[in-house]
């Protein structure tokens, strides 16, 4: 019997990983032979199951792009699929509700589903914040969910999250990076200068300038752009602008070789996108320029010694996918020189490491072996 059942579908699912990590544990301390997991996407949550101690695991996934008889076709398949593990319990790991939208998801756990117990649909967590102006400041999503997923099983608070990466990924990574010729380069720089939503997308014309500032502060420094298929091109014409050695793998990866890739590397800059979430996941100090679509805080990537830039603006909150009628104000508002302010601070933690570089490429000599190295942990975040 399925005694646990964990739901997100949410926009993004990596937010969910370290509660999926959290009650992948809790599970494994009692008898529990299962626990399944409904997303849209499996690649996105399956690095957290990695090395579970519960007796089996499941993940069931949906197509949130379906509309109309396809969808619903859909979702009756998934409701079957669960019903037929008879789950005993489910705790909702959902995004923000409104009251109509809670009820729905109880009667469709209590109802459909046949499940007895539900937790988490009607905690005060789950309220849809109202969008008044100036937009709140809300908990950041992951560790809105963390603290809910606590709630419901109780026990200790769990240890600073890092997401798993099978061996095979980090040694592939490893090797990719010299086959491309920049695994001796430091410091390693992850770009995400994509987006599938326009109104996300900082200039590309900045990141350019804020990479040269990054090449003529640290000559043996190199650039690895990630993304999805659909960023490719974007990435490979902004590799050719800048003055660094440059890689593009944008398209070229999985979502658990991506994350590799950012493992090994010492800073990300870029949107907020879900390669910022992958860089944080695996420990990543991140740069990162917010739009002002949505509420502040609640798409900051997890952990501390995150640098965020977002500017404030009277259409903010807008939600929009693209931003026409006001050109984007609250993304060009940001200048490059700001930005490379917050690269610079977070590069120069990593001083005694680079000193050393620096000193070698004076004398010309080539960089050396790729290596890991300790990252400082304390930095504040900066609001702004």
């Amino acid at each position: 019997e399925l005694k646990i059942q964990l739901d997100y579908n949410g926009p993004s699912a990596a937010e969910a990983n370290p509660q999926i990590a959290m009650l992948n544990q809790w599970a494994a301390s009692g008898d529990y032979d299962c626990i399944a997991v409904a997303c849209n996407d499996p690649n996105l949550v399956a690095p957290a199951l990695k090395g579970a101690r519960a007796k089996g695991m499941l993940v069931i996934t949906y197509d949130a792009d379906l509309l109309g008889l396809q969808a619903l076709w859909d979702r009756l398949q998934v409701a079957r699929a669960i019903r037929r593990f008879k789950p005993a319990r489910v705790i909702s790991l959902a995004p923000h509700r409104d009251g109509l939208q809670r009820l729905r998801d109880y009667l469709i756990f209590r109802g459909l589903l046949g499940i007895r117990q539900v937790d988490g649909v009607w905690s005060e967590s789950m309220n849809r914040p109202r969008r008044v102006t100036p937009l709140p400041r809300l908990q950041p999503e992951w560790l809105r969910l963390r603290n809910l997923a606590q709630t419901c099983v109780g026990g200790a608070r769990p240890s600073e999250f890092r997401l798993p990466l099978p061996k095979d990924e980090s040694d592939h990574a490893r090797s990719l990076l010299a086959a491309r010729g920049i695994a001796g380069h430091r410091p390693l720089i992850g770009v995400g200068a994509g987006s599938k939503m326009p109104a996300k997308i900082w200039p590309r014309e900045r990141y350019a300038e804020v990479l040269q500032h990054a090449q003529q502060r640290f000559p043996a420094a190199a650039v690895v752009f990630l993304g999805g298929a659909d960023e490719a091109d974007y990435c490979g014409a902004l590799a050719e602008e800048v003055g660094l050695p440059a890689v593009n793998l944008a398209g070229e990866l999985s979502i658990p070789g991506s994350a590799a890739i950012l493992a090994q590397c010492d800073a990300y800059l870029g949107n907020d996108t879900g390669v910022m979430h992958l860089a944080a996941s695996v420990g990543t100090p991140c740069v990162a320029v917010f739009s002002a679509r949505d509420f502040p805080g609640l798409w900051e990537p997890i952990g501390s010694g995150h640098r965020i830039l977002r500017h404030e603006t009277d259409c903010a909150g807008c939600m929009l996918v693209e931003c026409k009628a006001e050109r984007m104000r609250c993304l060009t508002a940001i200048g490059s020189d700001e930005v490379w302010q917050e690269l610079l601070a977070v590069l120069e933690s990593l001083s005694p490491f680079l000193q050393s570089h620096e000193r070698r490429a004076a004398r010309g000599d080539k960089p050396p072996a790729a290596r890991r190295m300790l990252r400082s942990r304390g930095r504040v975040m900066k609001k702004c």
